[in-house]
């Protein structure tokens, strides 16, 4: 089975906060809420809130002459989504702005366990995944069967600014990136799964008994 996350590490232990001791208490048993990057977006704690979720800007930046031969050009064009054939020569791209947005179903948690750090934002309560491949291999495979999403994504969150220009390289994919001002220190790790295309998503509990094995509460 594939997955499109490279080549990341899994960590040994993740850890998921949560205000009510009873969802924690469902969460291990296997239980799951799933939250979406548009919820994550309106959240009304400042500190799980992030306007920015799942959303990247490009702007192609100076101007750039040229064609699809030249692979800075191409490139360029690519990002800012033009679509160009050899035929096309003497092109000028300046100043061109592309934003990209993207939702689904995530599961957010931390690969830390900084208790002084999260619990008054995220919750006093904590369940601790001590397989996280295990865990998600199961989940993921549930999802894809049940609710026909995407393929699942993993990973943990690059805190970078989302703005990028010219021929520099995206920050990242865009699920998985968040600028690090406000939120490095929640050194947070996520699944990721795109909605079924063309759906919308909507946050949901989806229950999987098997998922208790790998789970256990710990606060």
């Amino acid at each position: 089975m594939a997955f499109n996350s490279g080549s990341i590490a899994w960590p040994d232990k993740l850890y998921r906060y949560m205000n009510d001791p009873d969802h924690v208490d469902q969460f291990v048993s296997g239980k799951i809420y799933l939250s979406t990057l548009d919820k994550c977006r309106r959240h009304e704690n400042k500190q799980q809130r992030d306007v920015g979720e799942g959303m990247q800007t490009y702007n192609s930046g100076a101007p750039i002459t040229g064609d699809i031969s030249n692979p800075e050009f191409a490139y360029v064009a690519a990002m800012s989504g033009i679509e160009m054939d050899e035929t096309c020569k003497n092109n000028t791209i300046t100043n061109n702005t592309v934003v990209r947005s993207t939702d689904g179903y995530v599961l957010c948690m931390t690969s830390g366990f900084a208790e002084e750090k999260l619990t008054d934002d995220f919750g006093k309560h904590c369940a601790e995944i001590n397989n996280p491949e295990a865990f998600f291999l199961l989940l993921n495979a549930e999802l894809l069967r049940r609710w026909q999403t995407g393929q699942g994504q993993f990973g943990p969150i690059v805190y970078r600014q989302r703005h990028f220009t010219g021929t520099q390289q995206a920050p990242g994919r865009p699920a998985f990136v968040k600028p690090p001002d406000q939120y490095e220190d929640q050194q947070e790790f996520r699944f990721f799964w795109p909605g079924p295309r063309g759906q919308f998503v909507s946050p949901g509990s989806f229950t999987v008994p098997g998922l208790a094995e790998f789970c256990r509460k710990i606060a």
